[in-house]
């Protein structure tokens, strides 16, 4: 943007220069548990949301999780739009990855993703779930669930 000012004969120019902002594109996710605590082999619902929060079209966004050794996966249902990859039913562990596409600027994606956490010996305690997203020209943002598996009353 370029601005004069005349003042006379004698003319003052402003010139100012604009970086395109750091957050044009700012991929922001949240990942939430319930139930926490959870009893070993009930079930544990994962929800993950995705939001571009910056001003600018995020492309090629991609979500990947993977899912703790400790849990089996059951299912994931994603929000219109997403297309995700997933392992089969019961496997122990394994990857969800989710293709959201394109985010324009405040649209928001979700992922839902339900596991039952497994009680080999040492395995009670706690379960810990990183998610990870990226898309074309953003930063990385990862966010990771820590949530606490009891002993089932009725095993015992």
């Amino acid at each position: 943007m370029r601005r004069i000012v005349c003042l006379g004969t004698l003319s003052v120019v402003f010139v100012l220069m604009f970086a395109a902002p750091a957050w044009a594109q700012e991929l922001v996710v949240n990942k939430e548990d319930n139930p926490d605590p959870v009893e070993v082999g009930d079930l544990l619902l994962y929800t993950i949301v995705v939001e571009n929060a910056g001003n600018e079209t995020a492309t090629d966004v991609v979500l990947g999780d993977a899912l703790p050794v400790n849990t089996t996966f059951v299912s994931a249902t994603p929000s219109a739009g997403i297309v995700c990859i997933v392992p089969s039913p019961g496997t122990r562990g394994g990857i969800v990855t989710c293709n959201l596409g394109n985010l324009e600027p405040d649209e928001v994606g979700t992922v839902e993703i339900l596991v039952r956490p497994t009680a080999e010996a040492g395995e009670v305690g706690f379960v810990t779930n990183t998610v990870t997203i990226a898309g074309t020209n953003t930063t990385p943002a990862v966010a990771t669930e820590l949530t606490q598996v009891i002993p089932n009353d009725e095993e015992n």
